[in-house]
């Protein structure tokens, strides 16, 4: 809930944040709160990442939490090519079409391959961006850069245990 708040705030300030959460703590859903502000106050959001088999995931999840939305799923091949919809889930290369549309943008895995190391990428994301959009980056590596943000953690996941710690043993 604390998450979900600070991204809820984010988005009504129009400011930026990342949220520093581990694999499996439950990411996508603290964003549904968030989401639901930006849709009421007619605030176009784009949810965008650098892999297609992510945005395919994202969007089922996404079609389920808001079925009244208009949802539109962009990745190479796919049937929505250059439609914007009132939720946009993108891969990052699919931003090259887009300028000044979405006025909350979410960059999951946001230090992942190849969004990471490619510059082009981040010029696509601010091209798509409106002059005042809310920024919320999403990783659970995040880079020394993106650790300068106003960060909210979140170190264990949804179940309330801890994470593996991996021994290394020697025959």
């Amino acid at each position: 809930q604390r998450i979900a708040d600070a991204i809820t705030q984010t988005i009504e300030q129009r400011k930026r944040l990342l949220v520093h959460a581990v694999c499996g703590a439950g990411k996508t859903p603290m964003l549904f709160p968030g989401i639901e502000r930006a849709l009421c106050s007619n605030k176009r959001v784009l949810i965008t990442t650098p892999r297609a088999d992510v945005v395919r995931e994202l969007t089922g999840h996404l079609k389920r939490a808001f079925q009244q939305a208009d949802i539109v799923s962009l990745f190479g091949g796919s049937p929505d090519r250059l439609k914007l919809g009132e939720i946009t889930i993108s891969t990052t290369h699919q931003l090259v079409h887009y300028r000044t549309c979405f006025d909350v943008v979410f960059i999951d895995e946001v230090d992942a391959f190849p969004y990471q190391a490619d510059r082009t990428l981040h010029r696509y994301v601010r091209q798509a961006m409106s002059p005042d959009a809310a920024l919320i980056l999403l990783s659970a590596t995040p880079s020394v850069r993106n650790r300068l943000l106003p960060t909210v953690r979140l170190m264990r996941r949804y179940h309330g245990f801890p994470l593996p710690v991996p021994l290394l043993r020697v025959p």
